[in-house]
């Protein structure tokens, strides 16, 4: 090669280094990137042992304050002293001296060659002697940039007379300077991620702690119920029971009247707790999901109803091969909810139908039970899965209210939905899913 081409050889060379540093230094930003009060002293030493002599690095804080939060020094002693004064001082008055000018420019400053002094004097107040044991000659200050706005720089100082910073030093420190800025910003984002994270962790296992202890209170009340209540009532039923077979004479048919509500108020008090602890019941336990046979569970069901009721014709139609991943006890709980409401309310009907089957729900897959019965006005559906609401007189269709708020609680444990369809007095229609 001609002699002429050793500089641009050598100048390609001391690129080639720049890069490969630059990349090294980048790497070396990336693995600080969860603690960006430590990323800051990684980039503060980077830059030191690559530029050299001292390194500063001063950040803007949210208020505007300057505040040197990381240093860099080949002398321990002096590093230990400056950081002891960093820590005294606290932050600085926006474009309080050199790298104050620099920030609030946003722009690079080189000082090639400088009287100690000089710069000692430029410094802020509280730094001034420290600086003077600088004994800065040669300084450069540059920002650091981060999509599009300036939040820190980084300052070097070189005290050995004759070493002076170039236009290159600047170019190659703001180039350190911008990467190093994305690294803290990608940091802080992550550390406040972080923070959320942990915080919202926090208020999870909170929330937590109160459904445990709203739960224990739950089955506490429970207990209340199943024997403190029940206890008082199955003795009005049995003494008005006992009023009725050694009295009823005496009593005369209005007073034997009055004890026959009375007895069937009691009993109806009593299944209303029966169906409330069968609702807190589906409410707790584990969700046991299985392979469930729902056809056979669904012709089950059905068998026992015709067994109960051997004058009922009715015409069932249960659709073969119907299956479920879901808990199989909650599947026959609420099938006995659904097919019985069916049997209930298809009882004027001459010929009464019942179908269980599968269909689509919003692209997933799901099951009906559709019947030719009573019906209800669509304008009430929103009540229909409220516990004790009713849509039919008491007198009409007995029940206490609890069976659809039961059969909803089921399919919302399996992470499915339920809804209904119906028209007055020509049958309704219960679609739901059971999640995935």
């Amino acid at each position: 090669m001609p002699p002429d081409d050793a500089p641009a050889t050598d100048e390609l060379r001391r690129h080639l280094e720049r890069m490969r540093v630059l990349y090294e230094a980048s790497r070396a930003f990336a693995e600080e990137v969860g603690d960006p009060g430590r990323l800051l002293k990684t980039i503060a030493r980077a830059c030191s042992q690559l530029v050299g002599d001292f390194s500063s690095i001063t950040m803007i804080r949210d208020d505007g304050w300057l505040q040197q939060t990381a240093i860099d020094h080949p002398d321990p002693a002096l590093q230990a002293d400056y950081l002891r004064l960093m820590n005294e001082t606290g932050a600085v008055r926006p474009g309080e001296g050199v790298m104050g000018r620099v920030l609030q420019n946003g722009t690079p400053l080189l000082l090639s060659e400088v009287d100690p002094e000089e710069i000692a004097k430029r410094a802020p107040e509280a730094f001034r002697a420290f600086s003077r044991r600088l004994n800065v000659c040669s300084f450069v200050g540059v920002p650091m940039r981060a999509r599009g706005r300036v939040i820190g720089g980084i300052s070097m100082a070189r005290s050995r007379p004759g070493l002076s910073y170039t236009e290159a030093d600047v170019s190659y420190l703001q180039d350190l300077a911008d990467r190093a800025a994305l690294a803290y910003e990608n940091a802080r984002l992550c550390a406040g991620l972080e923070r959320r994270v942990a915080e919202g962790t926090a208020q999870l296992v909170r929330a937590n702690q109160e459904l445990a202890t709203a739960n224990a209170e739950l089955e506490a009340f429970s207990y209340s119920v199943a024997h403190d209540l029940r206890t008082p009532l199955r003795g009005i039923d049995g003494f008005s029971q006992a009023l009725v077979e050694d009295c009823g004479d005496a009593l005369g048919e209005v007073g034997q009247s009055h004890l026959r509500r009375i007895r069937e108020g009691a009993q109806r008090m009593d299944g209303l707790i029966n169906d409330l602890l069968g609702l807190s019941r589906i409410s707790r336990g584990e969700l046991r999901r299985q392979r469930v046979d729902v056809t056979a569970v669904g012709r089950a069901v059905l068998a026992r109803l015709a067994d109960a009721h051997p004058e009922r014709k009715v015409e069932v139609v249960v659709e073969p091969g119907l299956e479920a991943n879901a808990d199989p006890r909650l599947v026959e709980i609420a099938l006995t909810n659904l097919l019985g409401n069916a049997w209930k309310f298809t009882r004027g009907q001459q010929r009464a139908r019942i179908e269980l089957g599968a269909r689509a729900d919003e692209g997933r897959a799901g099951f009906f039970v559709r019947d030719n019965g009573a019906g209800f006005d669509m304008r009430y559906a929103s009540k229909l899965f409220g516990a004790f609401q009713r849509l039919h007189s008491p007198r009409a269709f007995e029940g206490t209210g609890i069976g659809l708020a039961t059969v909803q609680r089921i399919v919302q444990r399996h992470g499915g939905s339920i809804r209904a369809e119906a028209t007055v007095d020509r049958g309704a229609t219960f679609s739901f899913t059971l999640g995935a």
